[in-house]
């Protein structure tokens, strides 16, 4: 009986014939070499078998053979008394091995609708600040190359813009914010917040803040506080660190699975630049952003009509799903969020038994 013999310290195959003997089995080498090896039964072990693969016999010293022929491979099943395992035997039932493949599944989803957030918002806290600076560093640059131009409106407007959001950031944040003004015909008006505190806002954005005299009036600085007050949740809860976190957990649980580790290193970039907030998360941000609102004196009601404005400006109908300060049709990576209607009622709703005070604090 013929068969390939490693040796576990170098690549190339050895071919022997295997000889069965009575409390193990001796291998000779096929060529002129005089190399004789033998071994007990107790020191053999045989690989899970499958179908047309050959067969692993595998040695207590590190060393195997792999056996091709069909009768060779009975032989040696025999001789070593090999017993299949409950996981091979399960696998010669269709049935089993079906029910095996749904549990898996629900065990992946369950691990990652529960086990990853709330492994993530563990780790999270344990991670320094600093790795949000670097990934809000790395988008920033990312997005200036790709989807943004300089801003086209003059300075005093940027000025404008920035004095909002001083007012409206909190008293201490986590991370200094940092205003960008940036023009982009594949965007429209939007806004946003990487994790780093950078806060981006185009030109269509503040445009779309105006009165009908071209002016940012105190209503329009209201509008875009709401706006600016729920990025800013964003980068206080961190939760760009937080899916960061969960996509690399499931990354390596999956990749464990199927035994490939080489898209963990993509995993952090990736997930800046495809950021989907769950609906959780969104709900979150809006909570904090209405809260940071009334802290200022800005009353929520403004964060559903910013809401409205910009249903409006990206043309989306009052039944659409998934739609934030970024219009899925125009820029699906930066964030999806809860049932827009959802959360223009939640926002009347705190504004009903609000007192607004005059001006932002």
């Amino acid at each position: 009986m013929h068969a390939n013999y490693f040796d576990g310290k170098q690549g190339q195959a050895l071919a022997v014939t295997v000889h069965l003997e009575a409390d193990g089995i001796r291998l000779e080498a096929e060529n002129q070499d005089s190399t004789s090896l033998t071994f007990k039964t107790v020191q053999l072990r045989i690989g899970e078998l499958f179908q047309r693969a050959p067969m692993f016999v595998y040695m207590n010293d590190g060393s195997h053979c792999e056996v091709q022929d069909a009768e060779t491979k009975n032989a040696l099943q025999q001789h070593l008394n090999y017993q299949p395992s409950v996981v091979e035997r399960w696998q010669s039932h269709w049935w089993l091995a079906l029910l095996a493949v749904f549990i898996l599944l629900a065990a992946l989803y369950g691990a990652y609708v529960k086990g990853a957030p709330f492994l993530a918002e563990k780790m999270v806290p344990l991670i320094p600040d600093k790795a949000d600076v670097m990934l809000g560093n790395l988008a920033m640059d990312a997005l200036d190359q790709t989807y943004f131009k300089p801003s086209r409106l003059i300075d005093v407007l940027s000025d404008e813009v920035q004095s909002v959001l001083s007012r409206v950031s909190p008293e201490h944040p986590r991370l200094p914010f940092k205003l960008h003004m940036r023009h982009s015909k594949t965007i429209g008006a939007n806004a946003f917040a990487l994790p780093s505190g950078d806060v981006v806002v185009t030109d269509d954005m503040y445009v779309l803040m105006l009165n009908p005299d071209r002016q940012l009036d105190e209503h329009g600085k209201k509008l875009l506080a709401a706006v600016l007050a729920h990025e800013i949740a964003h980068v206080e809860l961190r939760h760009t660190m937080r899916n960061l976190a969960e996509t690399s957990l499931m990354t390596v649980v999956v990749n464990s699975l199927i035994g490939d580790f080489s898209t963990v290193l993509t995993t952090a970039s990736g997930t800046v630049l495809n950021a989907k907030y769950s609906r959780e998360k969104e709900a979150e941000a809006d909570r904090y952003a209405i809260a940071l609102l009334k802290e200022k004196g800005v009353s929520p009601i403004y964060f559903a009509l910013a809401l409205e404005r910009l249903q409006r400006s990206h043309g989306v109908k009052k039944t659409d799903e998934d739609v934030g300060w970024f219009s899925e049709a125009t820029l699906d990576y930066l964030s999806s969020h809860p049932n827009i209607q959802e959360r223009i009622q939640s926002a009347r709703a705190a504004a009903k038994d609000f007192k607004e005070e005059p001006g932002l604090k």
